[in-house]
């Protein structure tokens, strides 16, 4: 099966050899789409870099009409961290200090931040672990040229930091009994993409697929959220590459403690 066939939007649940799943699927998807919309900034930014042409003067060009993501960037610009070269008062030379993708982070990072650090009790993660796993996430992305010295797609940050999203909307959902029937799948030698169709009748990272293209990002973010789990079925050779540095990084982060609830 060709991946684009298998859109959580489409596809079928699978069996669930006699059990009926616990949640409804309608019900999953409805909450994936009407998940609070990510901030216009952050959406441009995202499609502007899934573009190879992308000119830093269309970065300037979209972040000055955001007043509070211009303080925000010419404040991390003038911190201690970027500072140390004299105070910079403009966003051009806020932007040539840090750098675009530094500012894409910062505008993906604030506009998930407050959905992704909620608790999910069921899922074992306490207020902040999620989003502090897929922030360790990212981080070790940023690590992979360092070590690997190859070069990789700009968008393999912003996908390892929303590449839990569908957990969110997932794990808010579901009862002690829920997660009873998943680990007794995954006892069974499902593993924990296969015992959360067995029992939602999707995965998460197809959930997640469906908040990201309801928030109209850029098509190869898509296919990183939703086969970051599974490389190998990605639709070409740059959707690929993101899953696996997504999913070498999910896994370098748990690595480094960075946990993110349960083992999924």
């Amino acid at each position: 099966m060709r991946p684009e066939q298998r859109s959580a939007a489409t596809r079928q649940p699978p069996p669930t050899e006699g059990r009926d799943t616990v949640i409804n699927h309608d019900a999953l998807v409805l909450a994936a789409q009407n998940l609070d919309p990510l901030s216009p900034t952050a959406v441009r930014l995202s499609q502007l870099f899934s573009d190879d042409e992308w000119d830093v003067a269309d970065v300037i060009e979209v972040v000055s009409f955001d007043a509070p993501m211009t303080a925000r960037i010419l404040r991390c610009a003038n911190s201690a961290l970027w500072g140390g070269a004299g105070k910079v008062g403009t966003l051009e030379d806020a932007i040539a200090r840090i750098g675009s993708r530094v500012v894409v982070r910062i505008a993906v990072g604030v506009a998930v931040r407050g959905t992704m650090s909620i608790a999910i009790p069921h899922l074992g993660a306490p207020e902040g672990e999620l989003w502090r796993h897929d922030v360790a996430a990212a981080v070790v992305t940023e690590m992979i040229p360092l070590v690997t010295r190859r070069s990789i797609a700009p968008e393999a940050f912003t996908a390892s930091l929303l590449h839990d999203i569908g957990r969110v909307i997932m794990y808010q959902q579901v009862a002690p009994k829920t997660m009873r029937m998943i680990e007794a799948a995954r006892r069974a030698g499902e593993s924990s993409v296969q015992a959360e169709r067995t029992i939602f009748g999707a995965d998460h990272g197809e959930i997640g697929a469906l908040v990201a293209q309801a928030w109209h990002l850029p098509e190869t973010l898509v296919h990183a959220i939703r086969l970051h789990e599974e490389p190998t079925e990605a639709p070409d050779h740059r959707a690929r590459e993101i899953c696996d540095i997504v999913k070498v990084a999910d896994a370098g982060a748990r690595k480094l403690g960075f946990q993110c609830g349960e083992p999924f």
